[in-house]
Parts: C-alpha cells; structure tokens; sequence
C-alpha cells in the first residue's frame, strides 16, 4: 500500500460518520493526510466525497477532490492568502504522494477558518466498510 493510500486509509477511519455531515465536514477541514508533525510546503485535505451505502450497512466512498493548502509548518496553519502556484502543488502530489491530479484548479478561499488560498486538486480515491457477519472474516 503506497503512503498516499495509507494516509488517506488512516484519515477515513478516525473520521464521523456519514450520518454526522458536519462534524464530517469539520474533522475534514481540520485533519489533513500528512502526519502532524510533518515539515511540508502543503497540507492535503478531502474536499469532496460521495457515500453510497449498501443493504447490508456498508459503505462506498469515493473522494473526487482534495484541497492543497499551503503550509507553514512552524506556525502550524495555512501560509498564505496569495494565489498558489498549480505547478508547485503538482510537484508536490508527485514527491510527496506519487500522485498526479487530472484538474489542478486555483480558489482563492477562503479556506477553513482563514483568508487563504488553495488548489483544488481532483484525485480520485476509494474508501469501503463492511458490516454485519462478513466484517468479521
């Protein structure tokens, strides 16, 4: 499993449930894939999912589109209120994730809590549960 899927594997299972949307969407804006600690130019949060859920309890969750904000790891919160330069967030999800977006767009925020820039950046990621007796295989 490469790190992008592990990040993003960890993210989706400490997050609120569906039925929860804004404490989802609160848990999304403030936790982002990189580990705590981590001295990165960015910030990789969800931006856009959508739930189906199965008969049986399960769940289907495929994420369109994360948001690329830019980061200063001394201060701990977003760097900057000036556009974002797409070819550096690019760069950024191929050394960082080994990933490459289909569509880097840049909004000019505001982004969670701040006046700051980010790229909405789509990348396709597929998050399932199980439920009922085959979860315990």
């Amino acid at each position: 499993m490469s790190g992008f899927e592990q990040a993003f594997q960890r993210l989706m299972s400490r997050a609120p449930g569906p039925v929860f949307p804004r404490a989802r969407r609160l848990y999304f804006n403030k936790y982002p894939l990189e580990e705590a600690p981590a001295a990165t130019a960015f910030r990789t949060f969800l931006l856009e999912e959508s739930i189906q859920e199965g008969q049986d309890g399960s769940l289907r969750i495929l994420v369109a589109s994360f948001a690329l904000v830019a980061w200063n790891a001394d201060l701990g919160e977003a760097a900057s209120q000036a556009p974002i330069n797409a070819p550096l967030g690019a760069l950024y999800l191929k050394e960082q994730w080994e990933r490459e977006a289909t569509s880097i767009t840049t909004i000019a925020g505001p982004w969670f809590r701040t006046n700051c820039a980010y790229l909405k950046v789509a990348i396709e990621a597929l998050y399932c549960t199980r439920s009922g007796p085959a979860a315990e295989d």
